[in-house]
């Protein structure tokens, strides 16, 4: 049995990495994109549910990854780091989000006052303590995203029962995606595209949200994530924030529904650099080098339904969707990739007991 996976992304390599750890099945990964020159590569990487739904899926699947992260981070797995997080602004600070109890308080999460002095040791903000009441405290990873791309990327290429198919244009419709699948000699499709879904299935709900960071070097004291979504310097469409990821800084950033430009602009690194300061007026901001990615945001939410393709030989070609994730990428992809292997198997009726020794 041999299966198709369009995308590089994280969700698209989580995908094909699961299909072959649970499957006895051949996998064909299909990407116009190396997995470093896509949006989950310059994402910052933080374990939080960020403008993703439904919520009711968007907590299991998070739990589930969390549960993976913190296991790498026990096995002293350098890729992922355990850091306080602090989120000040944003709607209904007084309560705590469903996702603040995962794993029984794994995330020691706490909704306190900016007064409380473990905020007030923590933040060197006058600023934000004087303007904000109420603060969100918690531990959560922060994974080194192209570095955790590459491993996977690296494992599927050196699989000798996967084949990667890089740097080839995208594909246009499912009519180019089901004729390249089954000249693979593929059973079946995953569809991890983002938002070239939108292209594909004709889905108006797919749209792009546009995020423009500063990238540059991590000082070694900086080792918490701050967060604001709500005014005086922070709004939802252009959250400031601040990730430490791996050796460097990600410091953002704007979430633009619809919009397309790939190039910052001189007001959005200005109000970056302003916000970051505010946060952290320790920070010394190096703007030269600037990223914008595409979010693949969809209003329905994830979408996780299964197309049917059939030829003129009445042969079915079942195509598994898994796109959709906004800003939740790196929240959600272990357990999205679980449960499209899971639908897989159903689909087929397949065991799982096989384990590849990839």
């Amino acid at each position: 049995m041999k299966g198709l996976v369009v995308g590089g992304g994280i969700i698209g390599l989580s995908v094909a990495t699961e299909v072959r750890k649970r499957l006895d099945c051949e996998v064909v990964l299909y990407s116009p994109q190396h997995p470093l020159e896509t949006t989950s590569a310059g994402a910052g990487g933080l374990w939080m549910p960020f403008h993703c739904e439904p919520m009711e899926l968007v907590n299991v699947w998070s739990e589930e990854t969390l549960a993976y992260l913190l296991q790498l981070h026990e096995l002293g797995d350098s890729v992922v780091e355990i850091l306080p997080a602090f989120q000040f602004g944003g709607t209904d600070m007084e309560n705590a989000p469903k996702w603040a109890n995962h794993l029984n308080g794994a995330l020691n999460f706490k909704v306190t006052a900016t007064s409380d002095p473990s905020v007030k040791e923590a933040i060197t903000s006058e600023y934000i303590l004087e303007n904000y009441s109420k603060v969100w405290k918690f531990d959560t990873p922060v994974i080194n995203s192209p570095k955790y791309l590459e491993r996977l990327y690296n494992r599927l290429k050196d699989d000798s029962q996967t084949e990667v198919c890089l740097n080839g244009k995208p594909f246009e419709d499912l009519d180019e995606v089901e004729a390249f699948a089954r000249s693979k000699g593929c059973s079946f499709v995953v569809n991890c595209t983002g938002l070239g879904s939108k292209r594909l299935l004709k889905d108006d709900e797919v749209v792009p949200a546009r995020g423009a960071l500063l990238h540059f070097e991590r000082p070694s004291d900086c080792n918490q994530v701050l967060m604001c979504e709500g005014p005086p310097i922070g709004e939802e469409t252009r959250p400031a924030y601040i990730i430490p990821r791996g050796n460097i800084m990600v410091v953002g950033g704007t979430y633009l529904l619809g919009d397309t430009n790939m190039e910052i602009t001189r007001d959005e690194i200005k109000k970056i650099g302003n916000d970051a300061r505010t946060l952290l007026p320790s920070l010394n901001i190096d703007y030269s080098n600037t990223w914008v990615g595409l979010r693949p945001s969809r209003e329905a939410g994830i979408r996780t339904d299964i197309v049917r393709r059939q030829n003129v030989k009445g042969e079915d070609l079942p195509i598994f969707n898994n796109f959709g994730h906004g800003g939740s990428g790196w929240t959600t992809f272990v357990g999205a990739s679980k449960a499209t292997v899971d639908s897989i198997t159903e689909y087929f009726n397949l065991s799982t007991e096989w384990r590849s020794k990839m």
